[in-house]
């Protein structure tokens, strides 16, 4: 992703604070819209050493910590005042997800588990306004078990792929929608390809922003404690954009060629979560993931 974004704000605040607070001796670069590759690449050069951070959706880290398909789940939660409660990075869901992914040995440290905007499903021409309008569409989904469970729960075909390919695919037709924050659909010229857009706000992304552990381990306790605090700063950071620029950026996509679709029955797109929520719990042994989610509401 490149600006506007908030993983970008995230990663620029997280740059300025720690080059600040090491008067220059650690100097973070910022490679932005895929110049490393796609996430995946990117999350297995951190496990070689070739890249020191990453910030970005969980669902990429469920590839590898099958626990974090968990907190995609469309209808998980019902509010953006839930998501950040239900996200306090203090709190049991944070600290759970965090050792999730720490308990793998990817060499992986976290450093802040976010927000980064609520997802819409946008389309080359369907105009939805119900769950059951989209059935037969051809869907882009994460490679996410619980995306490909959901989406086929409401009917659509999930197609699952790289976000990268997403422009692409619309273009010659291989699917016929999609869904992501409006960051993305904007940064990304989505709205050329695929210009109606559906206010589904079906699902709050959570984002994943970590570190290499063995570099980090190596810090001195100083600048491990300068990291952590930064690190926190960015999911702020992150969480707080995800909102302004989702409330901004809707405000510009009329202008930009894009039809939005408003008056969506929203409960329509997650009243199918429920049971899935708790079969996918169940299944990852994680109950107690669902649990803090709900009493957080």
């Amino acid at each position: 992703m490149g600006p506007p974004h908030p993983w970008i704000d995230a990663a620029e605040h997280f740059k300025r604070v720690v080059e600040e607070g090491t008067g220059g001796a650690i100097q973070v670069q910022i490679f932005d819209k895929g110049q490393l590759g796609n996430e995946v690449l990117v999350l297995q050069s951190m496990r070689d050493g070739s890249v020191d951070l990453f910030i970005g959706g969980a669902s990429t880290i469920s590839s590898v910590v099958p626990e974090l398909g968990f907190v995609n789940l469309p209808g998980l939660f019902l509010s953006q005042e839930h998501f950040e409660r239900a996200l306090d990075p203090d709190g049991v869901l944070v600290k759970e997800i965090s050792e999730a992914i720490e308990r793998r040995g990817l060499n992986l440290k976290t450093l802040a588990i976010t927000g980064g905007g609520v997802r819409h499903v946008s389309t080359r021409s369907k105009e939805g306004r119900r769950a059951e309008d989209l059935r037969g569409l051809r869907m882009r989904v994460p490679n996410s078990r619980v995306a490909i469970a959901f989406w086929e729960a409401l009917g659509t075909l999930p197609v699952s792929m790289a976000f990268s390919e997403v422009y692409t695919s619309l273009q010659t037709g291989v699917v016929d929608g999609f869904e992501s924050t409006v960051p993305a659909y904007v940064q990304g010229k989505l709205y050329e390809v695929a210009p109606i857009h559906i206010r589904t706000e079906h699902e709050f992304m959570v984002s994943t922003f970590l570190m290499r552990k063995d570099l980090y381990d190596s810090l001195s306790p100083e600048w491990k404690e300068l990291v952590d605090r930064a690190g926190r700063e960015a999911g702020e950071v992150a969480m707080r954009s995800g909102v302004e620029q989702t409330e901004q950026l809707l405000a510009e996509l009329e202008a930009l060629g894009a039809t939005i679709i408003s008056d969506v029955d929203k409960e329509s797109f997650t009243a199918a979560s429920g049971p899935i929520q708790e079969e996918v719990a169940r299944e990852l042994g994680i109950p107690h993931w669902l649990d803090a989610v709900r009493a957080a509401r």
